[in-house]
């Protein structure tokens, strides 16, 4: 048997990247970003956390097929989803301010 510790939960936030390709949402410090799925045509994340820490503002950032990476681009690739049918995808990356 697995010992559950009540602490760590896992949530799931959308990533809403309307008219901006750089967006901020705040998850609770240490979140672990565990996957990233197109879900009713969102980039949508699942994160575990500890409830209990305090929230920190986490940036992303959703590039499209074709769109330049910034030179200066500190830091990493988390994955890449595919909506509306195929029409559209988007490569989503966490970054470091």
């Amino acid at each position: 048997m697995y010992e559950i510790n009540n602490m760590i939960t896992i949530f799931k936030s959308g990533l809403n990247f309307t008219n901006t390709s750089l967006i901020t949402i705040q998850l609770p410090e240490g979140s672990e970003i565990i996957s990233l799925k197109n879900q009713d045509n969102t980039p949508t994340i699942w994160y575990m956390c500890d409830t209990d820490e305090p929230l920190e503002d986490r940036h992303f950032l959703g590039l499209c097929t074709g769109q330049r990476v910034p030179q200066d681009l500190e830091g990493d690739y988390i994955d890449t989803v595919v909506m509306y049918e195929g029409n559209f995808v988007l490569h989503i990356f966490e970054i470091y301010k």
